[in-house]
Order: C-alpha cells, then sequence, then structure tokens
C-alpha cells in the first residue's frame, strides 16, 4: 500500500534498571534472557506526544481483538479521516475496509510469511513476546511468530541515506524505559511525517519457543499471495 519509503528511522530507547542488569563497564542494559521476552503494552501504536499520529481504526467501528472474552472478533476498520493520508491511500484503504467490513481478511506481508516490515514489525503477534541476543556493537531483537529478527546498532548515528529493506535501519541508546520511537517519511504516500511509539515490559511467558511461519500455514488465503519458497538450499 505504501509506494515508497523515503527513509524509517527507529531509535531504542533502552532500560537501566538494576533488576535488568547492566554491563558496569558499558552501561549496556542487560536485556537478553534465556527464560523471558518482552511483549508489547499494546496491539496498537501509541501517539506521539505531540505532532501528526499513525493512522488507527476507525472510531464508529470499534476493533476487537481476540481476548477470548465472548466478544465477536473484528477486523481492524481504518480511520480515513487522518490528516496525513494522500488520495490515492485512501482510496485504497477504503478498499481494504470493504473486504475487512465483510469479514475477510485485508492482505498483510506476514499472512504469505514474508518480512512484517516498518513499523510492522512492532505491532505483529499478539502474544509473540520478543527476545534479545546482545552484542558489543548490535542487538539482535527475534520475534519467535516466524522468526522475525531485527538489528539495533549500539550508540551509533542514523545514515544519512538509508538502504531500502524489511526492516529499515535501527540504532539503541542507554534510557530509562523500553520504548521504541517510530519516524515516518514517505511524501508518496503520506501528505506529512508522522511518528508513533511503542511500549514493552518484561513477560512471564517463558523461553522461546519455535514458530516456523510457512510449515505451520496450513489454511493459506486465496487472497494473499503465496509464501516464498528458496529456489535453492542455504547451504
Amino acid at each position: 500500500m505504501i509506494r515508497s519509503i523515503a527513509a524509517v528511522l527507529v531509535a531504542w530507547s533502552l532500560p537501566l534498571a538494576p533488576a535488568y542488569g547492566a554491563d558496569e563497564k558499558t552501561g549496556i542494559p542487560q536485556l537478553e534472557s534465556a527464560a523471558v521476552g518482552w511483549s508489547k503494552i499494546s496491539d496498537d501504536f501509541q501517539p506521539p506526544a505531540s505532532g501528526p499520529g499513525p493512522v488507527t481504526y476507525d472510531k464508529a467501528h470499534p476493533y476487537v481483538p481476540n481476548n477470548n472474552d465472548g466478544r465477536q472478533v473484528t477486523f481492524r476498520i481504518a480511520d480515513l479521516t487522518n490528516p496525513i493520508l494522500k488520495p490515492w491511500v485512501i482510496e485504497k484503504m477504503r478498499e481494504q475496509n470493504k473486504l475487512a467490513a465483510a469479514g475477510k481478511r485485508a492482505y498483510e506481508a506476514r499472512a504469505s510469511c514474508r518480512p512484517g516490515g516498518v513499523p510492522g514489525f512492532l505491532v505483529m503477534g499478539r502474544v509473540n513476546p520478543l527476545y534479545f541476543v546482545q552484542g558489543k556493537n548490535q542487538v539482535l531483537l527475534i520475534n519467535e511468530g516466524g522468526p522475525e529478527v531485527r538489528r539495533v546498532y549500539l550508540n551509533v548515528p542514523h545514515s544519512a541515506h538509508p538502504k531500502i529493506s524489511p526492516y529499515g535501519e535501527s540504532v539503541g541508546h542507554g534510557g530509562k524505559t523500553l520504548q521504541v520511537t517510530i519516524h515516518i517519511e514517505d511524501p508518496g504516500a503520506f501528505n506529512m511525517p508522522w511518528s508513533a511509539r511503542q511500549t514493552f515490559h518484561r513477560t512471564r511467558t517463558g523461553k522461546m519457543e519455535e514458530a516456523i511461519c510457512a510449515e505451520n500455514n496450513f489454511a493459506l488465503d486465496a487472497s494473499v499471495s503465496e509464501i516464498p519458497k528458496a529456489d535453492k538450499p542455504d547451504f
């Protein structure tokens, strides 16, 4: 739905709470654990402190997630009144709204086991926690629903012209909370840059489980593209 990504900049603010541990020499928080992960506090992005925010669901059509409380689960109906949207994007999203209203799943990259992309990585997987593998110069973020892997480079500036890739370019710095700040610039799709936040907390779900998307997708929706297949073995 997005024709071009001029730049996707994601900055991670990492906690220095004593309970999580920190390297005494570098002050880098120790988020890595074989027993626990990190779960997002919301299915949706949180709005920025000020300025344009992300498109959310239409409040006239409340979104009901699969939370086992007896209510009928619904798909999201996008709020097309958000001023960030270009006219052609509004029309594309209107088409997806009609599919969602009819009970048909709108196309998502993850539905066919492709990378969730940015900023989708931060909202995919309702209950899938994030796990960390920490190195001196970078941190790996692993979402067990796939799995999906992102790299966060530590204490370096963003490139002047980030290369186009499914997960963009991420940098991290020490801070007091595990909060992700997202800034999107795409003049082809949006009238203005917009920002959002996502916040994570430690989860008690236990060690990471193996979840291979392509091997677990037995009922692929015909409206979604085929699951990607390798032409030759990796090794």
